[in-house]
């Protein structure tokens, strides 16, 4: 690059030929060692518009690349501040790329192993050479993903491992295996959910995960739990393995956990069963001894403070706004978007939920389906459609059982949460949705409940986030007759 100062050498080809030799026998994906020579040609302001052509181009391929989306992220950023002195335009459109690649690529793939294990518990595959081939191919997508998203937390093993537990548990057991020897992830993470998800598919006795359940889980482990659930259901034809489980909590759990494991054994198990084994009755004594022992002891961490503990005595809250809804009558949009906007513009401090409440208990029973409706076209510029679609299903359970009220929620809620259907699947992925609750409100079936998903899929289309996209793909597969599952998803035996 330092023949720039030859006169008439366009910088543009000088670019291409060093980059040629920048690259090596190794690449230069990411661009790393282009951005220095890059560096030199942004001082040429005739070549502006050359320099942020190629710095394009480079963050097209970028974002192709199958690498960790943090290696993208970073590559991207630092191309933004590269072109930022000469197109800040530019330099805000990677900017925004960049920020979401790290919103949706890493997640997404965690979405992907999720959505598999839904598919893979539901999907019935009867031929073996079939769940070979689909487990092979669920592992290779998964250990890839691990690798690339090696340096994030929070990688969904679990889902993973029931994803090939469910298609082929022999198979799936040599992949976590295979998995604890390449140093992927160890079996503590892995073998105790593998274990549980046979157990729920009755691959292995109940014999064989009660002998596991301690050793490898441990007592707060959710195979324990599954294993002692299923024990005390039938206690007298598992009496053998409830010896098992009592024997281990009186030999191998210390002294200050055995109240809780041997409460959870005896409390579930009614006198009526008459068990008698040796170690069933000690620990049932000791359980009952522990008991009276701690009667009287308070637990500490039980103290509730308040914030007002910490807060200097002089602390004010800032003034609250003010409303009084008596004597007013809330069953158009308008009345209640006129309330919300007067309290957001007075600047004083109030939550919308609180003052929708407050209508709702002023409403008179004749109005309630006027402000049901209300509510529903209240303009979205004026209220959050997640605080929408939550006060629609608090309202709707403070009212329902009448007659009004039920056939609104019949024949007027599937169309509300059609329009709002944004706000109604938000959160469905983190299991705090209200979309379930509505629609049991609406007293569909399952087709029809499954026809009122999909219309809100096409309506919301752009505006629903892959998660939440994954989300409902795991409802639809969930619906889905287990068979047809698998030739959808998995194709026929001849496929």
């Amino acid at each position: 690059m330092g023949l720039l100062i030859v006169e008439d050498i366009k910088a543009a080809e000088l670019v291409k030929r060093a980059s040629a030799l920048s690259k090596g026998r190794y690449g230069d994906s990411f661009a790393s060692s282009r951005l220095l020579l890059w560096s030199r040609m942004r001082l040429r302001s005739p070549e502006a518009e050359t320099l942020i052509n190629l710095v394009s181009d480079a963050a097209e391929d970028v974002k192709k690349l199958r690498e960790a989306s943090s290696s993208k992220v970073e590559a991207l950023i630092r191309f933004c501040r590269l072109i930022l002195a000469i197109s800040r335009d530019d330099a805000a459109v990677l900017f925004n790329d960049a920020v979401m690649i790290a919103k949706e690529i890493d997640r997404e793939a965690f979405d992907q192993i999720d959505f598999l294990a839904v598919l893979a518990d539901r999907a019935d595959i009867p031929v073996q050479h079939d769940r070979r081939n689909i487990v092979g191919d669920i592992f290779t997508f998964i250990t890839g993903a691990a690798e690339r998203l090696s340096g994030y937390d929070h990688f969904p093993w679990k889902s993973a491992v029931q994803a090939l537990t469910c298609v082929d548990n022999k198979a799936a057991l040599a992949a976590i295996c295979r998995w604890a020897d390449e140093g992927t992830v160890s079996l503590c993470e892995t073998l105790d959910h593998h274990l549980l998800t046979d157990l729920k598919r009755d691959n292995i006795s109940l014999e064989v995960a009660s002998s596991l359940a301690l050793l490898i889980g441990g007592s707060g482990g959710n195979l324990w739990q599954e294993v002692v659930r299923r024990a005390v259901a039938k206690p007298f034809h598992n009496k053998e393995v409830i010896e098992g489980l009592a024997k281990e909590i009186l030999l191998l759990e210390a002294q200050e956990s055995r109240l809780k494991l041997g409460s959870e054994i005896v409390d579930r198990i009614s006198k009526e069963s008459m068990l008698t084994g040796k170690w069933y009755t000690h620990l049932k004594n000791a359980v009952d001894f522990l008991k009276s022992a701690n009667i009287g002891i308070t637990d500490e961490s039980a103290i509730q403070y308040t914030n007002t503990t910490y807060r200097d005595s002089d602390y004010q809250p800032p003034p609250k706004f003010d409303f009084d809804p008596q004597g007013k009558l809330f069953s158009t949009p308008e009345s209640i978007a006129e309330i919300l906007q007067t309290a957001k513009a007075s600047d004083l401090r109030h939550d919308d939920r609180e003052l929708l409440r407050k209508m709702r208990e002023a409403t008179y029973l004749r109005d309630r389906i006027s402000f049901l409706n209300a509510l529903a076209n209240v303009p979205d510029e004026t209220l959050w459609e997640h605080t929408r679609i939550d006060m629609l299903r608090e309202t709707i359970d403070a009212w329902k059982g009448t007659p009004a009220v039920n056939h609104w929620c019949k024949e007027t809620l599937p169309s509300i949460l059609v329009a709002h259907f944004c706000g109604a699947a938000r959160y469905l992925k983190e299991g705090e949705s209200a979309l379930h609750s509505l629609l049991d409100h609406t007293g569909f079936d399952a087709k029809d409940r499954l026809k009122t998903i999909l219309a809100g899929v096409a309506t919301a289309g752009e505006g629903l986030s892959s998660r939440t996209l994954f989300a409902i793909a795991e409802e639809i597969a969930r619906a889905l007759d287990e068979t047809k599952l698998a030739t959808c998803w998995f194709g026929t035996p001849s496929d």
